[in-house]
């Protein structure tokens, strides 16, 4: 059984990673979005719906994707008997790799000459 410390952890934003909270977590569920400011806000779900997918096939982390509000959001279990510090580090650095390489694909889409 996990203690309120892995929900804790799970809820502190790393920096530099853009997340927008649905909620301050308050159960074991942990939902948040990718919001960054170099991204328009209409492309915010379909870099949510890559980012999930790519965690999957890249780190073999599971988030869900529900609809909430009307926009896409990923969904963490964090009393889940396999989640722990390790796997939520694993997550931190995952999404923070994963939206660098968005930013990077972002700005070279936009560089001139393409």
């Amino acid at each position: 059984m996990r203690s309120e410390s892995t929900t804790d952890y799970g809820s502190q934003e790393p920096p530099n990673l853009s997340l927008h909270l649905a909620h301050p977590p308050e159960t074991n569920l942990l939902c948040f979005r990718l919001e960054p400011a170099w991204l328009p806000p209409a492309a915010h779900d379909a870099l949510n719906a890559r980012v999930q997918a790519a965690l999957l096939a890249q780190e073999r982390i599971f988030l869900s994707l529900p609809l909430y509000q009307g926009k896409r959001w990923l969904r963490a279990v964090l009393l889940n008997p396999y989640t722990d510090e390790h796997i939520i580090e694993r997550l931190t650095t995952g999404l923070a790799r994963l939206l660098r390489q968005e930013h990077q694909q972002q700005d070279s889409s936009q560089a001139p000459g393409r």
